[in-house]
């Protein structure tokens, strides 16, 4: 299957129609602003990325869109996105 849209591109666009809601719905409450709470979210995301990404070199994979890969990888954060069957 071709690949339509690059990654980038697709992030790009998610923070752009968020950016452009904030703009037409205004300030959010309080609640949702708390630097604490995005600051937990950041180094969450951040932690699961450096995670995979350290799976995907453990295991000589590549880790490039488009690229051929040597193996599927099918265990840590993987584990919930990925039904692989143990053979």
């Amino acid at each position: 299957m071709p690949i339509v849209v690059q990654p980038p591109v697709v992030t790009m666009l998610v923070a752009l129609s968020a950016g452009l809601t904030h703009w037409m719905l205004g300030p959010w409450p309080t609640i949702v602003r708390l630097p604490v709470l995005g600051g937990v979210l950041v180094v969450l995301g951040f932690s699961c990325m450096m995670w995979a990404r350290l799976l995907f070199t453990s295991r000589q994979t590549t880790l490039f869109v488009g690229r051929p890969s040597s193996q599927l990888v099918c265990d840590g954060p993987f584990r919930f996105s990925r039904p692989c069957t143990s053979a």
